[in-house]
């Protein structure tokens, strides 16, 4: 975080901004000691909402309640999630609580949210599709959700 200093957030000022701004509601997760707030995606076809959803964005704030995390385990980050299969679709990279670590968040919400929106169906199954990474060379693309079920896969463009 070179030249960037560490910020103490408290509960109550994150929860305001996720709920009151961003319209999150708090969620609570198995093995998760961070604040954890969440808000579904709901699908459009033809500019009409399709009554589906697909996916959430997913924000870890690592604030806890009652205590906050020491300097260097203070990284915030969002993820997209598959909803039926409750796998991340997308990561962002992560935000150190710093003083513009709220405005961080919100820049990655909206990454998610432009991602959500964008994300292709897969072309064998036509079911959702994931970002991935190739192991060999790191470079990105899309593979279906329900891998290994379905090989189905996109180029990242």
């Amino acid at each position: 975080m070179s030249g960037s200093r560490y910020v103490e957030r408290s509960a109550r000022e994150v929860c305001a901004f996720f709920e009151d701004e961003l319209g999150f509601v708090e969620i609570s997760l198995p093995n998760t000691q961070e604040i954890v707030f969440e808000r579904t995606v709901e699908l459009r076809r033809n500019g009409e909402p399709a009554g589906e959803t697909e996916y959430a964005i997913r924000a870890y704030t690592s604030v806890s309640r009652g205590s906050t995390r020491k300097a260097g385990e203070d990284a915030g980050r969002v993820v997209l999630i598959h909803v039926p299969t409750n796998a991340p679709a997308w990561k962002s990279k992560r935000a150190h609580r710093t003083k513009n670590f709220l405005s961080a968040m919100r820049n990655r919400c909206r990454e998610a949210w432009r991602r959500a929106a964008s994300m292709p169906r897969c072309p064998k199954c036509g079911s959702a599709m994931a970002v991935r990474w190739n192991k060999r060379d790191e470079s990105e693309f899309f593979g279906c959700v329900h891998y290994p079920k379905c090989n189905g896969t996109r180029k990242v463009v």
